[in-house]
């Protein structure tokens, strides 16, 4: 059975940054759940980034919702809008941590 070419330097890369981030977890005193936090506010922030890469290529400071009149409509969400507001309900500010 052969190998992907790229699977032996992701493999590499998940090794190292586990460590990196075991040594900063320990370095500032996180608990697992603040290190996972911190990880999961660069995911957005990666995630939205590439968003916007791919629906604005070219302009990537132009928000990833919103339409723009100089954009073709293929580089906008293909997925036609509801209207419907999202069901996800932001917690209030009193009843986060």
């Amino acid at each position: 059975m052969s190998i992907h070419p790229r699977t032996e330097p992701w493999l590499r890369a998940s090794r190292d940054i586990r460590e990196i981030l075991g040594k900063l977890q320990g370095d500032y005193g996180l608990t697992d759940v603040e290190m996972l936090r911190v990880l999961f506010a660069h995911q957005q922030d990666m995630t939205v980034r590439m968003l916007r890469a791919e629906r604005h290529p070219g302009h990537p400071g132009r928000r990833a919702d919103t339409e723009y009149p100089s954009c073709p409509p293929a580089q906008i969400d293909a997925q036609p809008r509801t209207g419907r507001p999202s069901t996800y309900a932001r917690p209030k500010r009193s009843e986060t941590i």
